[in-house]
């Protein structure tokens, strides 16, 4: 089961993006670089490249995954797990006027959130 709250924590607790991957030719090794805090320069991840069968792959993988991108794909996550939840109740009965309009403002809510965080995530306009 993925564990949102996990992948916040790690993601918060580790150095910010943007991670990039770099090829050292005179090594054969790729990289994960992470930025240098009030630098210009930029820390290889690993001492002797991605140490790994596949690390050019391995490497790329990695740093796609870098914090602000696992936090946009977390509020994603809870924002499309909200939404689904409420469509999934049972609509309240409409002759409870005041269930139904609570009901309706809270899917109206939901259906925003999701859609803010899948702007914000650039997956949508």
């Amino acid at each position: 089961m993925l564990n949102l709250d996990a992948l916040e924590s790690a993601a918060r607790a580790a150095t910010p993006g943007p991670w990039n991957v770099f090829y050292k030719h005179k090594y054969d090794e790729w990289h994960v670089s992470l930025p240098e805090p009030n630098s210009s320069m930029r820390l290889a991840l690993w001492r002797g490249g991605c140490p790994t069968r596949n690390p050019q792959a391995d490497a790329t993988h990695i740093a796609a995954c870098d914090p602000a991108t696992i936090l946009t794909l977390c509020k994603i996550a809870r924002a499309a797990v909200g939404y689904m939840r409420l469509r999934s109740e049972r609509e309240p009965n409409c002759a409870n006027v005041d269930a139904f309009a609570q009901w309706c403002e809270d899917m109206s809510q939901a259906h925003a959130d999701l859609m803010a965080a899948l702007r914000d995530g650039g997956l949508i306009d």
